[in-house]
């Protein structure tokens, strides 16, 4: 008999988290857009998907993961394992 009334109430739970995220979802719409024209009026006559812009980009992320994983990388390379070890 308590099947039913907790059934009714996790659905009403349910439907009131869905109606939520929908209404969250809405607003996050709205507040991208009005950031894309926002940014948009910051671009100053270059279009957004400008070409060399993009691989400057791509370049210049690339350069820096490459970095990040180098200098880690060749610092570890150049100390002795067994002196690390013994140190832990």
């Amino acid at each position: 008999m308590d099947f039913i009334p907790r059934f009714f109430r996790k659905l009403w739970i349910f439907i009131r988290r869905e109606k939520f995220r929908g209404e969250l979802a809405e607003e996050m719409a709205f507040h991208r857009e009005q950031t894309e024209k926002e940014m948009r009026g910051l671009l100053f006559g270059v279009d957004s998907w400008d070409l060399p812009t993009l691989v400057a980009v791509a370049a210049t992320l690339g350069l820096c993961a490459f970095w990040a994983a180098y200098v880690p990388a060749r610092r570890a390379a150049s100390l002795d394992p067994m002196e690390v070890l013994r140190a832990e």
